[in-house]
């Protein structure tokens, strides 16, 4: 229920932020997520979403279509089971390592640490099993606690020609927008 800092001191844990998770922050985490996510996703002409663990499954709090003649289409973004798109996978690097949404119904030994190398650098990056669609998230992070996701999928024809560090650089600003709204 408690973090303890570097420095000794003490906060509010993940597990109590949990257990007061309410409605009403949803509404405002909502509010703050769609107008980061429609601007970015006007900025890249890309298909971006913002989303948060609620139970088992992804609760999509905002999604804004791309604007490129060929684009994924938010409704191939409708698995919300968090191991299949780069944001459910941004949030489950936050969860204790022994949450049992953590574990993936096909038991790959290497999740436990791809979920460390994602909570690490703060990315993560995911292609589609047909190799068609790449997915890129970060982390909403408050106090070092991911409470959201920002990610975007695209075709991978043109993931593997664009330039990646703007991507990148628009879903972190995106992130930390959102973030902001909630102080």
């Amino acid at each position: 229920m408690l973090d303890q800092a570097p420095n000794g001191d003490y906060r509010i844990g993940a597990g109590l932020r949990e257990l007061t998770a309410a409605d009403p922050d949803r509404a405002l985490l909502a509010e703050a997520a769609e107008a980061a996510v429609a601007q970015l996703a006007a900025e890249l002409g890309e298909t971006v979403l913002a989303v948060r663990l609620h139970g088992p499954r992804l609760d999509i709090l905002a999604e804004a279509a791309g604007n490129r003649s060929i684009m994924v289409h938010p409704d191939a973004l409708r698995d919300i089971s968090p191991t299949t798109w780069a944001t459910g996978r941004v949030l489950l690097a936050w969860l204790a390592e022994s949450d049992p949404r953590r574990r993936p119904g096909d038991h790959n030994p290497d999740f436990p640490r791809e979920l460390a190398r994602i909570q690490q650098d703060r990315i993560a990056f995911r292609r589609s099993p047909d190799r068609e669609i790449q997915s890129v998230a970060v982390p909403v992070l408050i106090d070092d606690h991911a409470i959201a996701a920002v990610g975007l999928c695209m075709p991978m024809f043109r993931y593997e020609t664009t330039n990646r560090a703007r991507l990148i650089t628009g879903l972190r600003q995106a992130a930390e927008h959102i973030a902001d709204d909630q102080h």
